[in-house]
């Protein structure tokens, strides 16, 4: 008998996994895929590996800290001189401008201007091609970088880098963007959330104590927000806010100001629109918590000589927060990746993480440093999700 039901069992999960599947799928090559992409693509060193095959093989044979012997010269004269005129030639020079402005121009003039790869001479040859090639930082940074695997990107998106004796750094000061960058977007994000808290556990009262009827029409005024174009809401809040727009004629109607306000790129602006942007997901779980609230406990607190204060923060306030965890995770991680919104309501200080990593992988081509950076930011939404339930179990704990 336990041996049927077993089987049963059995059974029944394997034609629930067998109807969850295409889902799974998806997820998987939509999801999952392009993350392991990106996260192999943040530590990949085949640019440099794959083309400077004969310097790589011979950097072993170089322990000390002297210029580098002949072989290793020499492995690296037939690798340039092999790149010319090809694509990877530009790749190979683009990559180790990653490290060091200026390797750009003096990978590609030597290539076209080293004649012979063989030869003794190939260290005279190259030092008169271009006197940087006298430096031993650049034969260093060869040697460091002949793994298949490099911590630049993953540093560099946090304003570090490997110091010439392979100790870890903080980059000159005038090159130090991005930890402000993840500080700005980590600080806009809980700020979004905070106020989209408020806004919707207080809308969400509202919203359950309406009558039916009433209480449907306010709720699809809600859906109706979260189902327009997230564009079309920001360029609204353009409208709005530009100097001749709809709030600066309000204000000088009124007699508040003389004159326009800048409120276009500004804080206010990038933030005022991403609350009003992300509060219907703030909103929408925490109301659907309070509905299954049975009103009788609180009547019961309230018997029992409770105030109606008390009565609320005690055991109204805990039953909703499942919704509350929930509404802040979705506010918050969404608020981690918002782009559109900084971008044309903001300047060139609010912008946050998720433009760069528009900007490395659409413009500058550098899907190492946008793939860290996304890396980076992945890590931060899993420490801030983690810290939301954190802090919402403790709470339930004392409560």
């Amino acid at each position: 008998m336990k041996r049927q039901l077993r089987r049963v069992e059995w059974i029944r999960e394997i034609k629930a996994l067998i109807l969850t599947a295409p889902a799974l799928l998806l997820l998987a090559s939509a999801f999952v895929l392009p993350l392991l992409f990106f996260g192999y693509r943040a530590v990949d060193n085949s640019d440099i590996v794959d083309n400077l095959p004969r310097t790589v093989a011979a950097m072993p044979g170089w322990q000390n800290d002297e210029f580098p012997p002949d072989g290793v010269v020499q492995a690296l004269a037939n690798d340039i001189s092999a790149l010319r005129g090809t694509p990877a030639l530009a790749i190979l020079a683009r990559t180790l401008n990653y490290h060091r402005p200026g390797y750009r121009s003096l990978i590609q003039k030597t290539a076209s201007s080293l004649q012979e790869a063989a030869g003794a001479d190939a260290r005279a040859k190259l030092i008169g091609l271009d006197e940087r090639w006298a430096d031993k930082e650049i034969w260093f940074l060869l040697r460091r970088e002949s793994s298949r695997w490099t911590p630049l990107f993953v540093l560099a998106a946090v304003d570090l880098e490997r110091k010439a004796d392979s100790s870890i750094g903080m980059v000159e000061a005038n090159r130090a963007v991005y930890q402000r960058v993840f500080a700005r977007t980590l600080v806009a994000s809980v700020a979004v959330a905070g106020i989209c808290l408020v806004l919707g556990y207080a809308s969400a009262f509202a919203l359950v104590r309406l009558s039916n009827v009433l209480g449907r029409v306010v709720l699809l005024v809600v859906l109706v927000s979260l189902w327009t174009s997230l564009l079309v809401r920001t360029l609204a809040w353009i409208i709005i806010l530009q100097r001749n727009g709809v709030l600066n004629a309000a204000l000088m109607g009124v007699g508040l100001t003389d004159q326009p306000i800048q409120l276009i790129r500004t804080w206010f602006a990038v933030i005022i629109a991403m609350v009003h942007l992300l509060l219907p997901m703030m909103i929408l779980p925490i109301a659907s918590v309070m509905r299954a609230i049975p009103p009788s406990y609180v009547r019961a607190a309230r018997s029992l000589g409770a105030s109606p204060m008390q009565a609320f923060w005690s055991v109204y306030v805990p039953q909703t927060f499942p919704g509350v965890s929930v509404g802040v995770v979705l506010v918050a991680t969404a608020a981690l990746g918002f782009f559109i919104t900084p971008e044309l309501l903001g300047g060139p200080e609010h912008q946050m993480v998720s433009y760069f990593i528009a900007f490395f992988t659409n413009m500058s081509v550098n899907w190492g440093l946008a793939a860290a950076l996304g890396a980076w930011l992945l890590l931060v939404t899993s420490a801030l999700f983690a810290a939301v339930y954190f802090l919402i179990g403790r709470t339930r704990s004392v409560q």
